[in-house]
């Protein structure tokens, strides 16, 4: 018998590559509405979203708002009329939902875990997008359920979403609960909060993660690790 009966795992940076997926939709939203794709414009938005992701886990901000608000702040910042904010996020989440890129070795993963596991996704995200990249993903047909913060009103570090999929997988003991994710605010947060295990996939290791990975192929071996009998 397998020692953690339910694995948890982010998706955007875990599973799927996110950053290459948004820098092919960022290049183009920028083209379409006539913005040079240069590395300061792209540097320049990366650090308006960084910023509103990270009120979005500290709950300062809804993700409805999230969605445009980034652009309208990335428009003020390149001194570029604000008016477009809502159209040029349309276009873009359109074009992101269309991405299927897959992290090296997260196929292999959940081709090695799925039996003797139930495994589920714990994304924060917006619904339509997250729904729309797993729909025809060769990784879907490995997923038991799919928690999104948009759904659930609960962004990670919160423990919310970790708790809903433990009632509804029926799992009461947290010790046999893994959540396998790559970022330490949020997805190691939320695992402390809920007083489950995590494999933390970084370059840096880091000191509160139960286990420090490198890559996703590394977690194949925390997964399948069998019960010790007392």
């Amino acid at each position: 018998m397998y020692r953690y009966k339910l694995l948890l795992l982010d998706l955007d940076g875990t599973l799927m590559d996110f950053e290459e997926a948004e820098l092919r939709a960022l290049k183009g939203c920028f083209t379409e509405f006539g913005l040079e794709p240069s590395q300061k414009n792209i540097k320049t938005y990366l650090a308006v979203n960084d910023a509103l992701w990270h009120e979005l886990e500290q709950g300062r901000i809804q993700a409805r708002t999230l969605r445009m608000e980034r652009f309208r702040r990335f428009l003020e910042q390149i001194g570029a009329a604000v008016d477009k904010a809502q159209a040029m996020s349309d276009s873009f989440l359109a074009r992101l939902s269309e991405s299927r890129d897959l992290i090296e070795g997260a196929l292999d993963f959940l081709k090695a875990t799925r039996k003797g596991h139930s495994i589920a996704i714990v994304t924060n995200g917006f619904s339509d997008i997250q729904r729309s990249r797993l729909q025809g993903s060769p990784i879907s047909d490995y997923i038991d359920r799919l928690y999104i913060s948009e759904e659930t009103g609960f962004a990670k570090p919160h423990p919310k979403m970790i708790q809903l999929a433990m009632q509804d997988f029926g799992i009461e003991d947290r010790g046999q609960v893994l959540f396998i994710g790559d970022s330490a605010s949020s997805d190691l947060g939320a695992a402390m909060n809920a007083g489950i295990d995590c494999a933390l996939i970084r370059i840096n290791a880091h000191p509160k993660a139960t286990y420090p990975l490198r890559s996703i192929r590394d977690a194949i071996a925390i997964a399948n690790q069998c019960k010790v009998e007392s």
